[in-house]
């Protein structure tokens, strides 16, 4: 019996808008790191990295 459930990594896959909306949040205003958003989008943490130094998604400077 073949297993659906998604609980590892996507690998290949691109963020949606709304994934990119989801990390600009948690980071700016609920101050999670980069692997805790990763485990919430079940993506891996070098994808979250990735979006932070590519500059789709707008941070806070603290």
């Amino acid at each position: 019996m073949q297993d659906y459930s998604n609980t590892t990594p996507t690998k290949g896959k691109h963020l949606t808008y709304q994934d990119s909306l989801n990390i600009e949040r948690w980071h700016n205003k609920e101050g999670m790191s980069n692997q805790a958003i990763a485990r919430l989008l079940n993506k891996v943490h070098g994808t979250i990295d990735n979006e932070n130094k590519r500059g789709t998604i707008q941070l806070k400077l603290r």
